[in-house]
């Protein structure tokens, strides 16, 4: 995941290969609270900070909310949220699996 954010007048990009199973717990809880459904103040603001956790606090909130255009915020958060559900490097894997066969052989 990549997030380009203004710091100090400066664009920084930020990136993380790795999301841990508890900013996932995390994201569930707050679908199952039904936040999800209608991106509300609060439910934006629990999201900046998961979104945070997740990047391993390389910015804080308060940086996100400043570093962001405003007509942005929603679509990163909303793209946040596709990429884990999705799950896109556990497929990217899958997809590369080799292909087996299951037919067996006959020796004459």
């Amino acid at each position: 995941m990549k997030i380009d954010l203004i710091i100090d007048g400066h664009e920084k990009t930020f990136t993380t290969t790795f999301v841990s199973g508890l900013v996932y717990r995390k994201y569930v809880e707050l679908s199952e609270e039904g936040l999800l459904e209608n991106l509300s103040l609060v439910a934006r603001e629990r999201l900046v900070e998961l979104i945070v956790e997740a990047f391993d606090k390389q910015f804080t909130a308060d940086q996100f909310w400043k570093g962001l255009d405003a007509r942005e915020i929603d679509i990163v958060i909303i793209q946040f949220c596709n990429d884990l559900r999705t799950q896109t490097k556990r497929e990217g894997k899958l997809n590369q699996l080799p292909i087996t066969s299951t037919k067996k052989t006959s020796t004459k």
